[in-house]
């Protein structure tokens, strides 16, 4: 059972560190948009 657990943590926190670097991109993504349209 422990085995599970430790499975669905690490998935977890992948899910996680995977959104953290969607967010990441997005936002140097969302500044080059504002960089353009302010230039």
């Amino acid at each position: 059972m422990a085995e599970v657990d430790k499975v669905s943590k690490n998935s977890d926190a992948t899910s996680r560190i995977k959104e953290l670097r969607l967010a990441a991109l997005a936002d140097e993504d969302g500044t080059k948009l504002r960089n353009y349209l302010n230039a």
